[in-house]
Order: structure tokens, then sequence, then C-alpha cells
């Protein structure tokens, strides 16, 4: 795996609706797109818990001869299937200034975006320009370099007319970046998202329970939603647009 460094500081950060992802790693098949044709991408949100689990995904399935991870840091990955992928290059990238990094999205044909954080961490006016700023912007430049597919990561009940903080931002964010016109934009909207690294042992327990009686209204497993994004990427859309909601998002990332 390549490290390169975008020449700016590093900076601060990670419709048609359907009803309801010190041995080499073994070779693996050539990298094919959904006409059959070698595709390049790249994943802006990839240290959060969905975007951790879709570098994973990607690279356990080799979907892309070029896999970008584009960030504020460098990650150092034990997984071999990763730390010694020929394809996947991290960029380093300052989102605030993120125009002066533009190159680093040229030629790549297919983009997912998993940026996020809390308003506890980041307060209301960071949440924005994490959660709203940067994934709109990065479509753009995006869209500037060629990509032909944006995968976007909201959530359950976004509405840029709600009366709700959160739900307003996610929804705005949906609407600014169907705006953009990206031939084809599929936008994920996950319910709760379950990882072993968000919340305590028995509240997991309580949502995995409760998610039970009906798969993906509850809650969504990480991995689950990286394998649907995933296995999206080959699907034919008769729209620009797909709203993917929780319920097709855990029966997309379950599927065999």
């Amino acid at each position: 795996m390549a490290t390169t460094e975008s020449p700016v500081p590093e900076g601060t950060p990670g419709t048609t609706p359907v009803d309801e992802t010190a041995a080499t790693p073994p070779a693996a098949p050539e990298p094919t797109g959904a006409a059959g044709k070698a595709m390049s991408a790249f994943i802006v949100g990839y240290t959060g818990e969905v975007g951790k689990e879709l570098v994973k995904e990607l690279a356990r399935r080799n979907t892309f001869q070029k896999l970008k991870l584009i960030g504020r840091r460098v990650v150092e990955y034990e997984d071999e299937t990763i730390s010694k992928n020929p394809a996947i290059e991290q960029v380093q990238v300052n989102f605030d200034e993120l125009e002066k990094s533009k190159d680093v999205f040229e030629g790549l044909q297919v983009g997912f975006c998993c940026l996020g954080t809390t308003r506890g961490s980041s307060g209301k006016d960071g949440q924005w320009k994490v959660d709203h700023d940067y994934p709109v912007k990065t479509a753009e430049l995006a869209k500037a370099g060629g990509c032909q597919q944006y995968h976007l990561v909201t959530s359950m009940g976004s509405n840029a007319k709600s009366m709700l903080y959160y739900t307003r931002l996610k929804g705005q964010t949906e609407e600014d970046v169907k705006a953009v016109g990206i031939e084809r934009t599929s936008i994920y909207r996950p319910s709760m998202l379950l990882s072993d690294n968000r919340g305590s042992k028995f509240g997991r327990g309580l949502l995995s329970s409760l998610d039970k009686l009906s798969p993906g209204s509850v809650a969504n497993p990480t991995c689950v939603v990286a394998k649907a994004m995933s296995k999206n990427v080959d699907k034919k859309l008769d729209t620009p647009v797909e709203i993917i909601e929780s319920k097709a998002i855990q029966r997309m990332g379950t599927a065999e």
C-alpha cells in the first residue's frame, strides 16, 4: 500500500426510493466494474466505523484496480490484505482546503463518502462542516475528476425540512450532493449503526436482539452497510439517484 501526502498542511477532520455490505496475500482475480472494465475508486471517511469496514470489504473483494483512501491522516494497517495491497494508496488532505488537492480525484470513477462526526465531539458548526460541507465539496471535485458513481452514507429519517437538527443536516447533505449532478448517486440511510467500537456491550446486545425481530429496522451492523455499498457498485440503475433505506441495506448486505 502506497502513501501519498497532498501538498497541503494536515487539517481537522473522519430519486427513486428503494423499499426496503508475514505471507503475501494470495493473488486475486482481475478487478472489474459493472461493465467488466477495470475501475478506480476512493473513500473519504475511511477511519470511521462504516469506512473501516468498507476498506476491508473492498480489499477482500478486489473490486478496483486502484483504491485511494483520502483523509487527514495515515493509518497503519495490520491486515495484510490492506497493508500489502498494491492497489491501495493513502493520501493526506486538508478538508478545509480540499480544492488544493483536487488532483487526487482525477480518474477515479467511483467515490464512497462515509464522513461523519457527532455534535458532542465537534460542536454544532463542526458537525455541519464534516457531515455536510466536506461530502458536498468532495462530490464536486470528484465529478470534475471524472467520477461516475457517488455512494453516500447518511441516516434513517434524513429530511432537509425536518424540525430535528441531525435529520435536517443529513437531508440537506443529500439534496446538495444530488444537485452536483454526478451520473449516479446512491444514498444509504442506515438506522442505528452497530459495531464493536460503538456503545456498551450491553447496549449493542440489546440493539442486536431487538433488530432480530425486524432486521434493519432498529440497527444495521457497520459490516453489513459496507457489504451493501460494495455489492451495489455493479447494480444497473434506471434513474440517476437511488435512496436505500435501512431494511434494503440489511437485505443487500446479507444476501449471498
